[in-house]
């Protein structure tokens, strides 16, 4: 399906936005590409994570075998690389350099981060993931038991009121996926509506010539370079991205247009942008180190983006060829849970 391409695509431009945001922070390339620019990026992972796990899951039975086939690929495409890059960081920063980026030094910190309650640094938005994995759980067996839309919308809005509530009472908000889970079901009904509107053809013209334009706009409409015009309502970085209307119609604008194969975004399906798209999980996690510590190189700015940027889609193709997918290949085929069920019927009978 083509436009499956188009949004693998649309992924490896959110980590490459990701990279490029660090760049500045790390004041290798100007501050503008930086400090919520980022942010940017990890909106558009959480919308594709919403609608691929309603397009794969939702018009699926609720029923004991979907939902362990379910946690078994969510666990096997995600829970690996993250374990292995923490408990990595862990060591090297308590035995090896103090100094180093993702320095897990706190055993508290490292626990959070172990059990997915909260992580620091790019690790943040694991976490996020994992607790919307769960949530979408109960939407899915809502949605198939045939509660009508206004249930689910309820629900919906119940998974963002602990966040409000810690919002008015502290006023900041915490890293928990309460923060962020109306990303995740922009996705979620994007999904459902996309199956009565594929056949559109005018949203199917609409969105071929869209979608350039949206791509243009995500970049020209950076939050940084915003905040020096005086173009946003608050200074601070969740409100002047994630809770920017202007940010959200360029984003889903973009992401839509994907969704409807645009022609404008053809590009997305070059072969470069879907590679990167591919092993866009292991650049995300693995690109700050690079572009933290390459800087006692004496390169330049424009060396040391290239020289992070290349070492970091070698390692994430390594991690994602050696490591990744040998890994969740073995977990989903892994046989415990029906050895489980087996032994406790087993049990059952003999007694």
């Amino acid at each position: 399906m083509k436009y499956l391409h188009l949004l693998t695509g649309l992924r490896g431009l959110a980590a490459l936005i990701v990279f490029i945001a660090h760049s500045a922070d790390k004041g290798h390339i100007p501050k503008i590409f930086g400090w919520g620019f980022g942010q940017i990026g990890v909106m558009l992972f959480f919308i594709l994570s919403g609608f691929l796990m309603s397009h794969l899951y939702i018009q699926k039975e609720a029923n004991y075998s979907n939902i362990r086939r379910y946690a078994l690929a969510r666990i096997a495409r995600v829970i690996p690389l993250f374990l292995a890059a923490l408990i990595i960081s862990y060591i090297i920063s308590n035995y090896f350099y103090t100094g180093f980026a993702y320095n897990f030094q706190d055993p508290g910190q490292f626990l959070r981060a172990l059990f997915f309650i909260h992580a620091p640094y790019v690790f943040w938005t694991i976490p996020v993931e994992i607790q919307f994995y769960f949530v979408f759980v109960i939407f899915w067996w809502l949605y198939q038991k045939h509660v009508n839309a206004w249930i689910l919308g309820g629900f919906i809005v119940l998974t963002l009121l602990p966040s409000a509530i810690f919002y008015e009472l502290y006023r900041k908000l915490p890293e928990v996926f309460s923060a962020y889970s109306y990303a995740f079901f922009i996705g979620v009904i994007t999904a459902l509506l996309y199956r009565h509107l594929k056949e559109n053809r005018k949203l199917k013209k609409l969105a071929d010539w869209a979608g350039l334009p949206f791509a243009i706009l995500l970049f020209v409409n950076m939050p940084e370079l915003r905040l020096e015009l005086g173009l946003t309502f608050s200074e601070n970085v969740y409100l002047r991205t994630w809770a920017d209307p202007v940010s959200w119609v360029i984003i889903y604008g973009l992401f839509v247009s994907a969704l409807f194969n645009s022609k404008s975004l053809s590009f997305l399906a070059w072969r470069p942008f879907v590679f990167i798209g591919e092993i866009s999980y292991g650049i995300y996690l693995l690109h700050y180190p690079f572009l933290q510590h390459i800087n006692f190189v004496p390169l330049g700015s424009a060396g040391n983006v290239l020289i992070s940027l290349g070492l970091t889609i070698t390692l994430a193709y390594l991690s994602f060829r050696f490591f990744e997918k040998p890994v969740a290949l073995y977990i989903r085929n892994t046989r415990w849970f029906e050895k489980k069920i087996i032994a406790r019927q087993q049990k059952q009978s003999n007694s």
